[in-house]
C-alpha cells in the first residue's frame, strides 16, 4: 500500500550552530532526492543558538510551515537519545496540505483560533500538531480554543516545550522567529494516513477518591477533606506527592483520562496539591506507582496499538513525544524507549521525538484530544 507522504530526518549534537544546520540540511536533502519540503518540525536544547538553526532553515527552505520548541532531549532512529542536539524532520507529500500558525497565549485564544481556520478554508483538516509553552497552564487551554475553533473530533498531536527542568523559560518556533509564551500549531490536510496510541506504565493503587474541590491545576479537597490526606492515607504520614506517583485521573463514569504529574502542596501547612495542569472537580483519583520496565514496556504497547490503528503497510515516520519525567526516572536507560519503538516499528520506518512537559494525543480514535503527563505518544504518518 503506497504513502501519501515522504519524510527526511537528522539529528545533530551541535558545537557551532550554523555549521550543525548545514549538516542537517544536508542530509535531509539527500534523504529528500530532489522532492520539495512541505512541512518542518524542529527540537532542539535549551541551549543552542536557535536563531541560528531557524536561519539556516529559512534560507534552504523559505515559506516552508515551520514549528518546533526546546526539549528536555531528543532521541530518533538515526542518533538514538541525545542531549545538546537539534532534530530536524521534513515532510513532503503530494496529496497533502500543511498550514501553521503561532497563538499568543497572553491574549484570548478563541479568536485567534478562528482567525487561523478562516485563513486556510480550501485546507481539508485531518489531524494537528500543536506545541505549547511548558511553563504556564495556557497550553491545555490552547488545545480546548483550537477544538472550540476545529471540532472536538479532529485530532491534535503534541506537547508542551521544556527548558531541562531549570523552569526559567523555554521557547517555540515558527517559521524563522524564536518565541516565548506560545503556542505553535501545524495543520495536516488531505489525503494521508495516520495512526496513534497513548501509554504510560503507572499503574493504580488503592482506592478512588472524588475531587471535591478543585480550581484549575489546584486540588483542594477529594471526598471532602484536604487532598493531601488521601495521598498520605495510602503513602504514610509525612509523604508529599513527587513525580514519580502521579494521580490518575478518571471522568465521572470511571473512564481513565490522564495521568497527572503531583508538583507538591502549595506551601508547609497547607493541604492541598498542585498538579501541572487542570485536575476537573468531580472527577476521580488514584495514586500510581511504576517501575523501569513498566516505562520501557508501555512503549511497546503505545508503538502496537498505533500500528493497529494504521493497518496494513508500513508508515513513512513514527513521530513520537516522551515525558521529561520518564527520561529522569529511566536514567541510564533512557535510550530504551527509543531503541523498543524501533525495534517495534523495523528498520525502514523514520522514528524522531523530544522529551518534553506534557503530551497532547487522544486517549483513542474518536475521541478529543487530551493534555497528558508522564506518557508516550506514538503518532505514525504514511
Amino acid at each position: 500500500m503506497g504513502s501519501a507522504f515522504y519524510a527526511a530526518l537528522a539529528q545533530v549534537e551541535v558545537v557551532e550552530a550554523r555549521e550543525a544546520v548545514g549538516q542537517a540540511i544536508v542530509s535531509c536533502l539527500s534523504q529528500l532526492a530532489g522532492r520539495p519540503a512541505g512541512a518542518i518540525l524542529l527540537f532542539a536544547g535549551m541551549d543552542l543558538d536557535h536563531q541560528g538553526l531557524l536561519d539556516g532553515i529559512h534560507a534552504q527552505w523559505p515559506g516552508v510551515p515551520l514549528i518546533g520548541c526546546t526539549t528536555d532531549g531528543e532521541f530518533s532512529s538515526l542518533g538514538g537519545y541525545t542531549e545538546d542536539s537539534f532534530l530536524l524532520i521534513v515532510l513532503g507529500s503530494e496529496s497533502t496540505t500543511f498550514c501553521s500558525t503561532c497563538l499568543d497565549l497572553a491574549q484570548p485564544l478563541a479568536p485567534q483560533c478562528i482567525r487561523f481556520r478562516e485563513a486556510n478554508p480550501e485546507t481539508d483538516p485531518r489531524m494537528g500538531i500543536l506545541l505549547a509553552d511548558g511553563l504556564s497552564y495556557a497550553g491545555e487551554e490552547a488545545l480546548q480554543a483550537l477544538q472550540g475553533a476545529f471540532g472536538e473530533s479532529l485530532p491534535w498531536f503534541g506537547g508542551a516545550s521544556a527548558d531541562r527542568w531549570v523552569f526559567r523559560g523555554n521557547l517555540q518556533f515558527h517559521g524563522a522567529r524564536v518565541l516565548t509564551g506560545s503556542a505553535v500549531c501545524l495543520l495536516l490536510g488531505g489525503s494521508f494516513r495516520f495512526g496513534f496510541a497513548v501509554d504510560s506504565g503507572w499503574k493504580p493503587i488503592g482506592r478512588t477518591g472524588v475531587v471535591t474541590r478543585a480550581e484549575r491545576n489546584i486540588v483542594h479537597e477529594i471526598d471532602g477533606k484536604p487532598a493531601l490526606a488521601f495521598y498520605r492515607e495510602l503513602m504514610g504520614d509525612g509523604a508529599l506527592p513527587f513525580i514519580d506517583t502521579p494521580t490518575a485521573v478518571y471522568d465521572p463514569c470511571d473512564s481513565y483520562l490522564f495521568l497527572r504529574t503531583s508538583i507538591h502542596p502549595l506551601e508547609p501547612g497547607i493541604d492541598s496539591i498542585r498538579y501541572s495542569a487542570r485536575v476537573p472537580q468531580g472527577f476521580r483519583v488514584r495514586v500510581t506507582l511504576v517501575d523501569r520496565d513498566g516505562i520501557v514496556e508501555a512503549v511497546q504497547r503505545s508503538v502496537r496499538r498505533a500500528k493497529g490503528m494504521f493497518g496494513e503497510g508500513a508508515p513513512v515516520l513514527a513521530l513520537c513525544f516522551s515525558c521529561a519525567v520518564r527520561r529522569v526516572i529511566l536514567g541510564t536507560r533512557t535510550i530504551h524507549e527509543c531503541q523498543t519503538a524501533c525495534s517495534n516499528l523495523g528498520a525502514g520506518v523514520l522514528v524522531g521525538g523530544p522529551y518534553l512537559y506534557g503530551e497532547i494525543s487522544p486517549a483513542e480514535a474518536g475521541a478529543p484530544s487530551l493534555y497528558h503527563n508522564e506518557s508516550f505518544v506514538t503518532l505514525l504518518l504514511g
